[in-house]
């Protein structure tokens, strides 16, 4: 069983609407946008095809970058 952390983190109005619309479009929550967000932005994990088809232009730009561990 993974071990979860709860934190609560001050976002900057323009980020959090960003993030809002992108969660919208996709029809995902604002949590899950950010949990795939920033597991994109630290390697936990390959993305699935089927993920990256769900992914906003930000994530995917994210995968593309995304340094080799």
């Amino acid at each position: 069983m993974t071990t979860k952390h709860a934190i609560s983190v001050e976002l900057p109005a323009d980020l959090y609407k960003r993030i809002q619309e992108v969660a919208e479009r996709s029809e995902r929550s604002v949590e899950t946008v950010l949990l795939e967000s920033l597991a994109v932005l630290f390697g936990a994990s390959q993305p699935s095809p089927e993920t990256l088809e769900i992914y906003s232009d930000e994530q995917l730009w994210g995968v593309v970058y995304q340094r080799p561990k």
